[in-house]
């Protein structure tokens, strides 16, 4: 389901506006598309927008990750900094264990629970800023 804005901030210079705009639809495997659902495709698109530019990511909560390191950098002076190493390492362990996942540069719709083929490439900025111009 889309969360739509109140009719109060339809306006697209209220600031409640820009924050609808910015906000993900997650999709996964099991309540949109099939596991295989970019496999089976020749040229890959978004089920949602048909968009052809998709990229691959880490379906990592960065909040978690920065709190990780948030905590070992205050634990540094009463460890002389072996904390840091510590939990970057446990950081490192969380991250390689956690699948990728797939977002449209043009509607931002994350498709998790899916398998990523190996030609899908990671965040390209460039073309991250033509679609943001839109």
């Amino acid at each position: 389901m889309i969360r739509r804005p109140p009719r109060s901030t339809l306006s697209s210079s209220s600031a409640a506006s820009d924050v609808y705009k910015r906000q993900t639809v997650r999709y996964t495997a099991l309540n949109a598309i099939k596991k295989n659902y970019f496999i089976d495709q020749k040229q890959p698109k978004c089920p949602q927008c048909e968009c052809k530019h998709l990229y691959k990511k880490k379906d990592f909560n960065q909040s978690l990750g920065c709190l990780i390191i948030l905590i070992g950098a205050v634990f540094v002076p009463l460890t002389y900094g072996l904390s840091l190493v510590l939990l970057f390492f446990l950081d490192l362990l969380l991250y390689s264990r956690v699948k990728d996942s797939i977002e449209c540069y043009k509607c931002k719709t994350e498709f998790t629970n899916v398998i990523v083929p190996k030609n899908f490439t990671d965040f390209d900025h460039h073309i991250a800023e033509i679609y943001e111009n839109d």
